[in-house]
């Protein structure tokens, strides 16, 4: 499962990348809208109706974004698309602290990468950390390794290079299934290790006549 463990691995960088564009060195920025509020008093600027929104590679279009002036505190709703290059990561809603540097994206969120896809009910992110969580109903596909697995959550630790899997797992691999509480995969070694009760099961084997 290795080609499985690096796309976990390219799809998670990515979730961090595409908020690190925001939050890293300052580049030109070009925001577009069907109408842009600039709200001194108030101190934050809103953008409505076909919102596009880019710096450096990274590309938002949502259809409505609202932010503090300093950029700060984000929010954008309805249809919320990243993309960068070939990686793309969609929402209903996303919430990001510049300061902080923690965000969450729901609706229906999901991330497509490199023939990888993972969908939960929520992502949340900690770029100071080094953490990404997808909870609630976590499905993984990688088309290329015909491998698919399903979760209660999913979380990474880049630095422990560590992915865990918990809630009721179930992973597929062509005819091979396996059930398990929690599955943790070790990124620098290599290692899957399953824990609770466990299920293992392989296709049956055609014996020859003795």
């Amino acid at each position: 499962m290795n080609k499985y463990l690096t796309g976990i691995i390219i799809t998670v960088v990515l979730c961090l990348m595409v908020t690190a564009v925001i939050a890293g060195e300052q580049t030109e920025i070009e925001l577009r809208a069907d109408e842009l509020i600039i709200d001194d008093l108030e101190g934050e600027v809103i953008a409505t109706g076909n919102v596009s929104f880019r710096e450096g590679e990274l590309s938002l279009t949502t259809q409505k974004l609202t932010a503090n002036q300093d950029l700060e505190q984000i929010e954008a709703a309805g249809e919320v698309v990243f993309k960068q290059q070939q990686q793309r990561m969609s929402g209903d809603y996303l919430i990001y602290n510049n300061q902080s540097q923690q965000g969450r994206l729901e609706g229906d969120p999901r991330v497509e990468a490199d023939g990888l896809l993972i969908t939960a009910e929520q992502f949340e992110f900690d770029l100071a950390a080094e953490q990404f969580t997808a909870t609630g109903q976590v499905y993984l596909e990688d088309q290329e390794e015909d491998f698919v697995a399903y979760a209660e959550r999913l979380e990474f630790y880049q630095q422990r290079e560590q992915v865990i899997l918990s809630g009721n797992v179930k992973a597929e691999r062509g005819e091979q299934k396996m059930d398990a509480q929690e599955i943790v995969f070790d990124l620098a070694t290599r290692k899957m290790e399953a824990k609770g009760e466990t299920r293992l099961i392989l296709p049956g084997r055609q014996r020859g006549d003795n």
